[in-house]
């Protein structure tokens, strides 16, 4: 006999749905101890980024069992990751600094943060603080 994996209830569902959409809005938020393909999964079954009512939350949920899919799985495991951050038991992100003692081999980390809707201003924005960040290097270039 195959038992099949315990799903979430709904009260459970809006529960994890609250605390996550908390933890998305945090500008140091525990989404960025995730991996991109763990804050996807995150996303596509909780939907902490939208504003859903009780009812666009039950709305949710029962898609969600409509169709057994590997969904469930992942976003429990990467919930699951993220748990501990959630409660309080691990705070913030951990940060390594690997200058070498010399100064030249440093390593940067960047931690990505996933956004299931494109902020078009925020895109742009960054497009052009590359844009100046690259010209400001060639006219340092032609200096030397």
């Amino acid at each position: 006999m195959v038992s099949s994996m315990p799903r979430v209830t709904f009260n459970e569902f809006c529960h994890r749905h609250e605390q996550l959409k908390k933890a998305w809005g945090d500008p140091q938020s525990p989404f960025l101890s995730l991996g991109s393909n763990e804050q996807w999964a995150l996303h596509d079954y909780y939907c902490p980024g939208m504003g859903l009512t009780t009812d666009g939350l039950k709305i949710r949920w029962r898609s969600l069992h409509e169709k057994p899919t590997s969904l469930h799985q992942r976003a429990g495991r990467a919930y699951a990751k993220l748990k501990p951050h959630l409660e309080g038991s691990v705070y913030g992100i951990v940060e390594s600094d690997k200058r070498a003692k010399s100064g030249k081999n440093v390593e940067v980390v960047v931690h990505g943060m996933v956004h299931p809707e494109l902020n078009v201003e925020l895109m742009a924005g960054a497009v052009t603080m590359l844009g100046e960040q690259l010209r400001q290097e060639a006219n340092n270039q032609h200096l030397l």
